[in-house]
């Protein structure tokens, strides 16, 4: 969550809400765009971007999304229940975001590529060696030709790696930030999980 020290907040307050140990997982839930900026961190340091390498560079990307996707399905083991028949994934990137968090990310967008121009500076001042052409992280962002490319590739390339799953996807055309809409997601399962509940022939 874009959110500082929010995550450090949660655990001091709530440390019982992460576990090492996990047992009779039936979906997982992802707020995607952590996966991709890891993913984006893990291939600049495997590949050196440049506009001729383009697309090599985001089909590794792609890939190293793929691995990233498989570790935590392997450490998680998801199964089924009584009322999820199949495992599931649900995949929940973020969208446009509300007015209020536009104006952030205007900000945090343009800063990005000013700071590197700004160290590329201050290093051939110096004399020492650029680094030169990095990949735009600003491109994982909702409407870009990117987004584009990573939700054409979560329904025809990534899903199809898991058959025995039922995957869920909400991806970037979809407004709203990935949490808010993971946690509306689960909300919805739940209130159906509690009316199956109520009534047991419903879930047959």
């Amino acid at each position: 969550m874009g959110i500082p020290n929010y995550f450090q907040k949660i655990l001091n307050e709530y440390p019982d809400v992460i576990s090492s140990e996990l047992s009779f997982v039936v979906a997982v839930y992802l707020d995607f765009n952590g996966i991709v900026h890891w993913a984006a961190g893990q291939t600049a340091t495997e590949i050196k971007y440049s506009k001729k390498n383009h697309k090599t560079y985001i089909r590794t990307l792609l890939d190293n999304i793929t691995k990233r996707v498989v570790q935590l399905i392997v450490r998680v083991n998801p199964t089924h229940g009584r009322f999820i028949k199949k495992k599931r994934i649900a995949i929940h990137v973020d969208g446009s975001a509300v007015r209020a968090k536009m104006k952030q990310q205007v900000q945090r967008r343009v800063k990005g590529p000013l700071e590197h121009k700004m160290k590329e500076d201050i290093r051939a001042d110096l004399g020492e060696e650029l680094i030169g052409q990095i990949y735009d992280k600003n491109s994982i962002t909702p409407g870009t030709p990117f987004m584009q490319i990573l939700n054409d590739y979560l329904v025809n390339e990534l899903a199809v790696q898991f058959p025995e799953y039922e995957i869920i996807i909400s991806d970037s055309n979809r407004p709203g930030e990935g949490e808010h809409k993971m946690f509306n997601e689960i909300k919805r399962e739940q209130l159906k999980l509690y009316i199956d509940e109520k009534n047991p022939e419903n879930s047959e």
